[in-house]
């Protein structure tokens, strides 16, 4: 799918982070992108406005990220229910890659976040879909079996990890 194809949402309370991401969005291509500062307020509008691309900020607020990508999944009548869903999150550990993957979302992302990361990962998500699953009383969303995409720079913890706090 060309960028020119891609309409997208940002649902950040962070202002810049959110233009920054506007601007990469439509410098790539992307004229459809707007963005909302309120969690609760965005599922509301993408019950009703059809978006293929959902970027989440994990610190969303007043609903959280994660609490954000289960209600829109689980939103029966939304329009954007099976948008592709990338949560945007400071801290890249295995926990927050797990739970990001079992809240429905198809890719998490560290921030800061370069162009290209961002740019590669949506594209890598569009080239690789995931089935949709719908389970009666529980998860919603595309097939965890097949994992979940992870860009970014991680915690840098490790001595393999190059950053200055990996290095002993």
């Amino acid at each position: 799918m060309h960028p020119s194809q891609w309409s997208v949402a940002i649902v950040s309370p962070n202002r810049f982070e959110a233009k920054l991401s506007e601007d990469v969005l439509r410098a790539a291509g992307a004229s459809r992108v707007f963005t909302i500062a309120d969690s609760s307020e965005a599922l509301t509008t993408l019950a009703v406005d059809a978006r293929n691309i959902v970027l989440v900020a994990l610190d969303a607020t007043p609903t959280a990220g994660l609490d954000f990508v289960r209600a829109l999944r689980r939103h029966r009548s939304s329009r954007s229910r099976r948008a592709l869903v990338f949560l945007l999150a400071r801290k890249l550990t295995a926990s927050v890659v797990e739970a990001c993957r079992h809240s429905g979302a198809n890719a998490v992302i560290g921030l800061p976040i370069s162009n290209a990361t961002m740019l590669a990962t949506i594209r890598k998500v569009i080239a690789n879909p995931r089935p949709f699953v719908e389970e009666e009383e529980g998860y919603v969303g595309p097939c965890r079996r097949a994992g979940i995409v992870a860009a970014g720079k991680g915690s840098g913890r490790r001595r393999t990890d190059g950053g200055a706090r990996g290095a002993a």
